[in-house]
């Protein structure tokens, strides 16, 4: 009679390693579903269709632009300004009564608040600041 020679370990070897890989590809297989699927979600709720993009909601202006007074700090200075003396240099980008902050640096340097050098960059199509009281801006 031949003897049969069981080592238990050698059975459960094969065991666990087919167990690790089961539990690899489910990790995988739901890891993906819930990354796929939140990206799907993210991506409908922001995109827009060409209505919407054409016909963007109207906001009368005096209900959305600023009217209370503004601040900005410009270096180890605050500077308050009345933003509907603020006009914008874009009047291309921006509707009547709205602006940003280069605006409000424009509308200082004019009143003699701060010293300020920019240029237009027509290759970007912007104006580029480049110094605030003669502390140059590098990019």
């Amino acid at each position: 009679m031949k003897k049969s020679s069981t080592n238990p370990k050698k059975k459960q070897f094969p065991l666990i390693i087919k167990a690790v890989v089961v539990i690899v590809i489910i990790s995988v297989l739901v890891w993906f579903f819930i990354f796929s699927r939140g990206n799907t979600v993210i991506n409908e709720e922001r995109r827009l269709n060409s209505t919407e993009i054409k016909n963007p909601p109207q906001i009368p202006k005096e209900e959305a632009s600023p009217k209370n007074q503004g601040t900005i700090r410009i270096g180890s200075s605050i500077f308050t300004f009345d933003p509907t003396k603020i006009e914008t240099l874009r009047p291309d980008i921006f509707n009547p009564g709205f602006f940003s902050i280069f605006d409000v640096l424009v509308y200082a340097y004019n009143l003699g608040e701060i010293d300020l050098q920019f240029h237009f960059d027509e290759t970007m199509n912007t104006h580029i600041v480049d110094s605030i009281n003669t502390e140059k801006l590098v990019v």
